[in-house]
């Protein structure tokens, strides 16, 4: 990877940044009375609000369409499209699951497709009919598409199609990091991995799940051991699954995750918020570098958590929720 490859596009994450709301942004909309109100304060801003959202009260077309915009010009500008694919393949894998769904279910799940990422809706759905087997097809997706459809088909079990291609993500996108060669852009693959196995392990142990389960659900792509991550779950060892993740080095300070992790009565969700917290911490520092590619998956990130409270927030003062409730909820900010 040419770093000075990404000088142009960094310039221009410049004028992006600027367009995502700010902490005043959100201290005003936190203040308003009504969904109402934060939507015409929207307007104002880089989000359009089709009349339609307000007649039926379905909020997601907002963050959808902010998205979609964003993704299709990345897509485009980025001088490889594996570094924006490292956060849009996660959309893929999600269109795939809905397309497999469909043909077992025999439902129409199609309100639930989201158009971001390199294929179309009609491209996956030729992936599907053809179980993967396209050559043109990046390998991890081709392997991911043949082996849940044959799950279903041997066991009658769609649960499972979730399972395969959420691992098959982790899977993909880690392929892309170890191509591209760029060491911080790996650590950050791995880490995220590794975080996404840490919350799965800890939603598994709150929900007594079985060790089938976790070893089907755990991604192997990370940097701490797959295998070790399973003994501590034989053992049910929380304070052995801290000593295991601490052989890895990482970029964030990992101490507020240990100190939930050393008491059994973890909470996923508030471990989830340090984990995010954490990592929008060391993303920042990224914000501003001339070159490479971590400048624009900072943006990505952040971008995606401001989509996060937004439909937080109009959700919240569609309900009548208290601000301080929902404040507690919110994802980390580009800015602070």
């Amino acid at each position: 990877m040419k770093e000075l490859e990404y000088a142009g596009l960094n310039t221009t994450l410049r004028l992006y940044e600027a367009q995502l709301l700010s902490q005043s942004d959100y201290e005003t909309l936190l203040q308003m009375d009504s969904a109402d109100e934060v939507l015409d304060y929207l307007g104002k801003t880089a989000y359009s609000i089709p009349e339609e959202v307000r007649l039926n009260r379905n909020f997601e077309p907002i963050i959808q369409q902010r998205l979609v915009h964003v993704y299709e010009e990345l897509l485009e500008a980025s001088p490889d499209r594996r570094i924006i694919e490292i956060f849009s393949l996660r959309y893929t894998y999600h269109n795939l699951k809905l397309l497999i769904k469909e043909k077992y279910l025999d439902e129409d799940l199609s309100h639930l497709y989201i158009p971001i990422g390199s294929f179309s809706k009609e491209e996956l759905a030729q992936v599907v009919s053809t179980k993967g087997q396209n050559e043109d097809l990046h390998p991890v997706l081709q392997e991911a598409v043949y082996d849940a459809m044959t799950a279903v088909e041997d066991t009658g079990d769609t649960h499972s199609i979730d399972v395969i291609l959420d691992t098959a993500y982790l899977r993909h996108i880690r392929s892309h990091a170890d191509a591209l060669q760029h060491e911080e852009l790996n650590r950050f693959v791995k880490m995220k991995i590794d975080f996404q196995n840490l919350l799965t392990f800890v939603r598994a142990f709150k929900q007594g799940q079985s060790t089938s389960f976790i070893y089907t659900s755990l991604s192997s792509q990370g940097a701490v051991s797959r295998d070790d991550i399973i003994e501590n779950w034989r053992e049910k060892d929380l304070n052995g699954l801290v000593e295991t993740y601490q052989t890895a080095e990482y970029m964030i300070n990992l101490d507020p995750v240990w100190d939930q992790l050393h008491d059994e009565k973890v909470n996923p969700a508030e471990l989830n918020t340090l984990i995010q917290n954490e990592f929008s911490r060391i993303l920042r520092s990224f914000s501003f570098d001339a070159f490479g590619p971590m400048p624009v998956l900072t943006y990505l990130y952040f971008l995606e958590k401001e989509g996060d409270n937004v439909r937080l927030i109009l959700t919240g003062k569609e309900n009548h929720l208290d601000n301080q409730l929902i404040k507690e909820r919110m994802r980390p900010i580009h800015g602070i």
